[in-house]
């Protein structure tokens, strides 16, 4: 499956997802803090998704789980939060 990157990283107020040029299907994403707690849940519907968390994120490192719309699991990425 296509790799997912995450950007900017370290991250302060918002971090952009993109996916692969050949992305059809929606991802689904979890972002999750060291402990593996579930923060968020974002559903990726195109290439590009923009996180929002300048508010709602300590600084930190988290991680993005990416799945198929089926829940298959597809990769994760380490996120650093400043």
């Amino acid at each position: 499956f296509p790799v997912t990157i995450a950007y900017p990283n370290p991250a302060t107020s918002y971090s952009i997802v993109e996916g692969p040029e050949e992305q059809k299907d929606p991802i689904r994403l979890q972002l999750m803090d060291v402990n593996a707690k579930l923060i968020a849940e974002y559903t990726m519907e195109t290439r590009q998704l923009q996180i929002d968390f300048e508010n709602t994120l300590v600084p930190g490192t988290y991680f993005l789980n990416f799945y198929t719309n089926e829940g298959q699991f597809i990769q994760q990425n380490k996120l650093i939060k400043q």
